[in-house]
């Protein structure tokens, strides 16, 4: 199933990444790194996948008290799918993790992102920049 997962996060960040001039393709050219997150993952009870007759239509990673990754097929997008995965999410990690805080990072430019947590009752609590620089 790793292709699908692949496929997904490759698919479902594409636009975003384009946006802001980034790497298009990680999963897929760090197949080994990207398995290795799914599988400690899995085994960390991180992990969730969401399937309509054999096609994955979204995932979730989390982290501590953070919703690290949630990400929805574009093909399966704007249909309610989100914010079925993401009642999941907060429900599995206050019942099986015992996180009454859940949070998550959204980039400035993800405005989709922003307006779909926000309609899914999250608030901003703080704003950071993007991109961090050092001198070289």
């Amino acid at each position: 199933m790793l292709q699908e997962f692949i496929e997904l996060f490759d698919r479902g960040y594409l636009q975003l990444q384009l946006e802001n001039a980034q790497i298009t393709d990680w999963h897929s050219s760090n197949r080994v790194e990207f398995l290795n997150l799914l599988q400690n993952k899995t085994r960390s009870d991180e992990l969730r996948s969401f399937w309509l007759e054999n096609q994955l239509i979204g995932s979730y990673l989390i982290h501590n008290n953070y919703i690290q990754d949630l990400v929805v097929n574009p093909d399966y997008q704007n249909c309610g799918y989100g914010g079925v995965i993401l009642a999941h999410c907060v429900a599995h990690m206050r019942a099986n993790k015992g996180i009454d805080s859940v949070c998550l990072r959204v980039a400035k430019s993800n405005w989709r992102a922003k307006r779909f947590y926000e309609r899914n009752h999250f608030e901003e609590l703080a704003s950071f920049a993007e991109h961090t620089y050092i001198p070289g």
